[in-house]
């Protein structure tokens, strides 16, 4: 089963995996590590560098950063190009709740490679405007 980790400034990351628990109930290898104003950068760095040190070598990654270019996702990208040869990683951006949910329902079935084009197409579809 593919890993997947929620990385958000603030409490986006914790809000998302709370909703989709409403719908899928308690979740496995679902996790979140969010950037607060208290522990910093350091504080994160440390808490996603000792999440991934504890994973299964050859372990498959989905890291679903809040903002492109932003802390978490940075601090992401480091970390999965220091663990390169050990862990499959993949970062994507955009984190919303289509995202997630539509990874958790198809993540058994797919490649990692496949799982990330996918949560990005569901990311993009899940935005849109209410019409009259």
């Amino acid at each position: 089963m593919i890993e997947i980790i929620l990385v958000s400034h603030g409490n986006l990351a914790t809000g998302i995996l709370d909703s989709s628990k409403m719908i899928y109930g308690d979740l496995e290898n679902v996790s979140c590590i969010t950037l607060s104003n208290d522990g910093g950068m350091e504080y994160f760095n440390e808490e996603l560098a000792a999440f991934l040190d504890e994973l299964e070598v050859g372990t498959d990654v989905l890291i679903m950063a809040d903002l492109k270019s932003g802390t978490p996702f940075n601090v992401s990208l480091v970390n999965a190009l220091e663990r390169k040869e050990k862990l499959a990683i993949e970062i994507v951006s955009g984190l919303n709740l289509p995202m997630l949910i539509e990874s958790l329902a198809i993540r058994d079935d797919l490649s990692l490679g496949e799982l990330t084009k996918r949560a990005i197409e569901a990311g993009k579809a899940g935005i849109s405007i209410a019409k009259k």
